[in-house]
């Protein structure tokens, strides 16, 4: 099933997984043997299931716009509609085809889908497509006033920031390429961008690339369903933090500087909502995924922000002396969080650890992902 990541006009040809909407994994008559004394059509089903699995995270990798994700299983005259989100999935009841509310209750699903707006059927609708420039357009929250606090307190998680809202001010960007997809079915779906805040003069090709001036990062943090307030995104409060702090020492050099960041809201009605799992999944969804109690469950929020300079990846280093330089760099990068900031880097790897170049040939650190 296609959806319209592209113009219509442009979908020639076999689809592939840039441009579905939803996967459909249909399965036959079980010819082998019984397993742990499940039926035929148990097995078929799970098998369905496994294929749908793989299919949606293709669609996660290739697909700019997609918060979460459809599919349905027809096993044997027994269909089931699944709904992909970041902390799991969710299957429902089966819809007998061989019956008439069966198939009044599979229609009604596709009439559904057909008359929803974008935001309802997993589609991104503050990233768009740029058709005379060939790039995308992104909406990039602008950094809320009230996070920009030299308190430490302000990294804990009482920034007062309302789920609803009246007003969204957003900033464009454009991207046309990509440094990381988002291939993993669960989890925070990480996409990062090469972007620009100033859109293209001409149509974008090969000989006429984006020149990106800032690293663009859009992702799913998680956080404690306990949490008083949504919004309260903990990289974006430590970029604000971290931003004031830098002036005061050396190694503030050794991390990025963000230009704008924020928690990416869906317009419903007269009010700006910010996007996470709950507000997708709804009042009688949201507490079935994952099980456990409620106050050790974690939910996802959507948060999209811009980062300045532009790093090469430590497999671009020229001797064991840069290494070496870099790694001095990052530990001094390290203990300036810790002990100014109050921060502990949690995820110290290969690929959160940047370096530039300078005209004279020497190389600085880089020390990423702070969430």
């Amino acid at each position: 099933m296609r959806t319209l990541n592209r113009p219509v006009t442009t979908l020639t040809g076999k689809a592939d997984y840039s441009d579905l909407f939803a996967v459909i994994e249909a399965k036959g008559e079980y010819a082998g043997p019984s397993s742990c004394g499940k039926s035929g059509l148990d097995i078929v089903t799970e098998q369905a299931f496994v294929q749908l699995f793989g299919y949606t995270r293709q669609m996660y990798a290739t697909q700019f716009r997609l918060r979460f994700a459809w599919g349905l299983t027809q096993c044997r005259g027994e269909t089931r509609a699944c709904l992909f989100v970041n902390s799991g999935a969710i299957a429902s009841h089966a819809m007998d085809l061989h019956t008439p509310k069966g198939r009044s209750q599979l229609v009604r699903l596709l009439v559904d889908w057909s008359l929803g707006e974008p935001h309802q059927l997993g589609i991104d609708p503050t990233i768009r497509w740029c058709e005379d420039v060939d790039c995308w357009e992104f909406d990039v929250p602008r950094s809320p006033a009230d996070l920009a606090s030299t308190d430490s307190d302000s990294a804990s998680g009482d920034s007062g920031i309302d789920d609803d809202s009246r007003t969204y001010d957003t900033v464009p960007y454009y991207v046309s390429g990509l440094y990381v997809a988002a291939d993993r079915l669960f989890g925070r779906h990480t996409r990062c961008y090469p972007a620009t805040p100033l859109k293209p003069k001409e149509r974008l090709s090969a000989r006429t690339p984006m020149e990106g001036v800032a690293i663009l990062k859009d992702s799913w943090a998680y956080v404690e369903s306990k949490r008083r307030v949504v919004g309260e995104l903990g990289e974006v409060k430590f970029h604000q933090l971290i931003d004031v702090k830098a002036r005061e020492s050396e190694a503030g050099e050794f991390l990025p500087t963000m230009i704008h960041g924020g928690a990416v809201r869906m317009k419903m009605g007269d009010v700006y909502v910010v996007d996470t799992t709950d507000s997708v999944l709804g009042d009688k969804l949201k507490d079935t995924l994952p099980t456990g109690p409620p106050e050790l469950r974690f939910r996802y929020e959507h948060m999209r922000m811009t980062t300045t300079p532009i790093a090469s990846h430590l497999r671009h280093v020229e001797s064991v002396y840069e290494i070496i330089v870099i790694a001095k760099q990052v530990l001094d990068a390290i203990w300036f969080l810790y002990d100014k900031c109050e921060v502990l880097h949690r995820d110290l790897s290969y690929n959160n650890i940047m370096f530039l170049r300078d005209k004279d040939g020497g190389v600085r650190a880089m020390l990423i992902d702070l969430d």
